[in-house]
């Protein structure tokens, strides 16, 4: 379990390796309002529609042989959560934080990954938080865009999408068959 949490947390982060939000994160990253509103929407959310969804798919979607249905019964689940979710923090708290496709995708990449109940709530939770821990990297990136020296013409989201890229090569470089030391036996 804890080579699940460090293996998700750092090298197969779901922004980084899989692109799940970085739309989203390019578009929160310039004012990073309600974070934490948001968050624990989403993992909650996330976290309730992932186990839900898991237990249907091993107790009725695999028995059945119809695990094709498996997004299919995880969107249900996952829109009964949110929208419960948005309407309970929309009438205390009077602010919106609807971020419904990336949840999705957290949900389905937990539910495809996941071998156990344990490890689909992990695997989904770890995507939510790493989601949400990106966005003030981005928030600093971009603040150090404006600040440097560059024309006008390269201060816009390329630049992001471009650093986004280099901390991807810089975290993931590490994996490469030859200095596995297995290989040159």
């Amino acid at each position: 379990m804890l080579s699940d949490i460090l293996y998700y947390f750092v090298y197969a982060s779901a922004v980084l390796l899989y692109g799940i939000g970085l739309d989203r994160i390019v578009v929160l990253s310039p004012k990073p309002s309600h974070g934490f509103l948001g968050c624990l929407k989403m993992i909650f959310s996330v976290s309730a529609s992932s186990v839900i969804a898991y237990l249907i798919n091993s107790a009725l979607l695999v028995p059945a042989h119809l695990t094709e249905l498996a997004p299919f019964f995880a969107i249900l689940v996952f829109v009964l959560f949110a929208v419960f979710m948005e309407t309970i923090i929309r009438i205390s708290a009077k602010i919106s934080v609807a971020e419904s496709c990336v949840s999705f995708l957290c949900v389905l990449l937990g539910l495809t990954e996941g071998s156990s109940i344990a490890s689909c709530l992990i695997i989904s939770c770890l995507s939510v938080i790493l989601f949400y821990l990106f966005v003030p990297v981005l928030f600093a990136i971009r603040r150090r865009i404006k600040l440097s020296p560059l024309p006008r013409a390269f201060r816009n989201e390329s630049v992001i999408f471009i650093s986004i890229a280099i901390i991807m090569i810089v975290l993931l470089a590490w994996n490469v068959s030859w200095l596995n030391p297995g290989v040159l036996k």
